[in-house]
């Protein structure tokens, strides 16, 4: 018996389903992953080209899931003797609801924007440093045309440092760029109250 890409595209489709995970569209409007009655934004986006790669996209998040439900369980555990266990059990509700699609008294953002920032603090807890973010969110003065703007009116080395690569946040306001001011660690504290 042979096993064919789309036996396993049914099998992994039958799978997902028993998570309450949908793969839906069509080859004309795109795939999207749908998880108790709505559409899913994945780390890979929402809209899909094809079936497989919404399914990919929904293994992806469901690894995710999984990994926030251990890391909250294990805090859970960690704090049963010692700490603050209603926090914990908040982050595992959390990670929970998300999973399982319950509805909460928050919005849809608000449960995006917990999750988020439940998964950073669990990143932080683990090990992630700041010089990693700015690794992964850092855009170069050919990307962004702001960063070689703000480069050449602001760096001054030593002082005002602006590397080539760094972090920006667009607003409606403009474009923000990321700087370094250098101090030196001995100076005085500068009296700035009259």
């Amino acid at each position: 018996m042979s096993y064919s890409a789309s036996d396993l595209q049914n099998d992994v489709d039958r799978l997902l389903d028993r998570l309450g995970l949908e793969i839906t569209g069509d080859d004309c409007d795109g795939y999207t992953v749908r998880h108790a009655g709505r559409d899913l934004t994945t780390a890979r986006g929402t809209i899909f080209d094809t079936a497989a790669e919404a399914t990919a996209a929904a293994l992806d998040g469901l690894i995710d899931l999984v990994e926030d439900l251990i890391s909250a369980s294990k805090v859970v555990i960690v704090r049963w003797e010692h700490g603050d266990l209603a926090e914990a059990v908040r982050e595992l509700d959390v990670c929970v609801r998300v999973v399982d699609g319950t509805p909460a008294s928050q919005s849809g953002a608000e449960k995006a924007e917990d999750r988020r920032q439940t998964r950073l603090r669990h990143l932080v807890r683990d090990g992630l440093r700041f010089d990693e973010c700015v690794t992964a969110f850092s855009v170069t003065e050919r990307q962004v045309c702001a960063v070689a703007t703000a480069r050449s009116l602001f760096h001054q080395r030593g002082a005002i440092e602006i590397p080539a690569a760094t972090v920006v946040s667009r607003d409606e306001r403009g474009t923000a760029v990321m700087a370094w001011a250098r101090v030196c660690d001995e100076a005085e504290p500068l009296d700035l109250l009259p």
